[in-house]
Formats: structure tokens, sequence, C-alpha cells
């Protein structure tokens, strides 16, 4: 694994790298030109890992090639099952392209992913995709990854568990905001999508979704690429700060209008979750009683998005 970590002690300094009105910080070096993804994660040691590999991943990676061809086999059988649900299929999101169940979904189709003569496993391929990612935003795993274009939005997912009382966050000491700096011409195998413009939650989340290109050199000796091992010091970045500053950034990011009722439009309960989160960090901050001997910079910035 190859990127730059940028450990920040105070939310403040935090919030200045991620401030996308000056990307030419301290020793920074980002190019406001460039085309930069961001995303929260609430424990800083978690890897840039799709959910569907997740179960499999032993010390960082598969054991060996089969294994991810499980991962594979499952996730296709996952899309199958929900692609072909009434409900969904009464109700398909504007946009997805009409197919055939039968055709699309036939056991050949998935063994056609395996057979490339190049030794390479593009998955989600082409004519997935678009439904790999509809499925990622309503709980199913796949074997994309969600970023956002908009900074200030991986701050909240970074921070957000922290006050919802997740226990797999018990022994957590710091949460992350991973920055990737797009450059197809470096590295062509991280392939960036944005399949589907009509889902409500993506669209205010300026959600975008990352895949990876597999590589087989070896079945007995498979190595599973991820962003941060394709990646090096000049594209790929990550800031972690304690966990318990999670609060007063949901303080920032509340003074930016990004809260549960922003991000997920699409969600009856929106409202009534912004209300009891923002509850919680109040509370919260009012027992630490923070000393700060900085400006809140999020404070000048109510226009953001």
């Amino acid at each position: 694994m190859s990127f730059t970590e940028i450990n920040c002690t105070y939310v403040e300094e935090f919030w200045e790298y991620l401030d996308p009105r000056n990307p030419l910080k301290k020793n920074f070096p980002l190019d406001v030109c460039e085309n930069i993804l961001y995303r929260g994660q609430s424990d800083a040691d978690w890897r840039l890992i799709p959910s569907a590999m997740r179960e499999f991943i032993k010390n960082g990676n598969f054991q060996n090639f089969n294994n991810y061809k499980v991962c594979i086999k499952n996730e296709f059988e996952d899309l199958k099952k929900y692609i072909g649900d009434f409900s969904f299929r009464k109700d398909m999101p504007e946009g997805l392209p009409t197919i055939d169940l039968e055709t699309f979904f036939e056991s050949e189709k998935l063994n056609d992913i395996f057979r490339d003569s190049s030794r390479k496993i593009i998955w989600p391929s082409g004519e997935y995709l678009p439904f790999s990612a509809v499925v990622q935003h309503r709980g199913i795993s796949t074997s994309l990854l969600d970023w956002s274009k908009h900074p200030f939005i991986a701050a909240f997912f970074a921070a957000i568990s922290h006050i919802r009382q997740d226990h797999r966050l018990a022994n957590t000491k710091k949460l992350a905001v991973w920055i990737y700096v797009s450059k197809p011409i470096i590295n062509n195998r991280i392939k960036i999508h944005n399949p589907l413009s009509s889902e409500k939650n993506f669209n205010a989340q300026f959600g975008e979704f990352s895949s990876i290109v597999q590589f087989i050199d070896n079945p007995d000796s498979f190595n599973f690429d991820t962003i941060d091992t394709l990646c090096d010091e000049t594209n790929l970045f990550k800031l972690t700060m304690d966990k318990n500053s999670a609060p007063m950034l949901l303080k920032y990011c509340h003074h930016h209008f990004i809260d549960h009722g922003s991000l997920y439009p699409a969600d009856g309960e929106r409202i009534t979750k912004k209300i009891a989160d923002k509850k919680h960090w109040t509370n919260i901050l009012k027992k630490e009683r923070p000393i700060s001997l900085f400006i809140d910079p999020s404070l000048d910035a109510m226009d953001t998005l």
C-alpha cells in the first residue's frame, strides 16, 4: 500500500485540508483542475475494500482465486434476486436499460467473466454496472466503492456512525477521509463511474463509484488489488483524526447544510433522523465543553453546497 497519510490534531485543521476553496494549502499537492473524489470511513484502519469482498479478505488479501470467484458469484446471484423481484421491476428507477432477465442472468454470462484471454476480470462489466450501482445504494453488497465529489459530505459519513453508537466502532481510535486524485493516464485499472442520474440520494451525495480491473497472473497466488494498492503518494491521501472529534465535525457539516435530511431526500424519515443526529452531537458537545484556540472555519461558508 502506498499513499500519503496526514494526521490532524484539531477539527479546524482537518476541515482546512478538505476546504475546496483552498486546495493548495500547506504541502497538499492538489491541482484545483484535477478530478478529486472523497470517501469518509468511520475507522481509519479500514482499507478501501468493496463490501462484496470484505467477508473473504484475510490479512488484507484473498487466500486464493477461488474465494474471489465465490464473491463474484454471490454478488451476481444477489443482483439477480434483487433485479428480478416483482417490487423492483414494478418501480424500477428511470434510466436503467431494458433487459431480458432470463438472458441477462443466465449462468453462462457469469462464466464468461472468467474467460478473458488477457486474464483480466472486469466486474461489474458495462451492462451490469447500472444495476449494481442502484442496488449498492439499497443495501446490497457489490464490487463498487462509494465516493463523493464533495469533501464535506465525506466528512459527514466519516463522523456520523460515531454518534449513533455503532458497536463495530467500540475499539476504533481514528476516523478518516480518503482523497483520491483520479489520473486515468497513470493507472487505467481504476474505473470511475456515474451510471445513473435519476437516483435522488446518489445525486444529493454528489456520488460516484469506483471499480478495479483485476489481473489473474497466477490463480494459486492471486493478489486482489484495491485503490490503496494501485495508487501512490501523489494521488491518494488519507486524512485522519481522533474519533472523539466526530461531534464537532458534524457541527461543521451542519453549518453547510450537510446532514441526513439533505443527503437522503428519498428517505421518508430523513427529517426525524436529522433532528435525532443533531440532538446527539449537541448533547455530546455540551458535556465536553471544548475550548478551542481556533476560529471555526465552517461559519463563513454557509453557501458551500
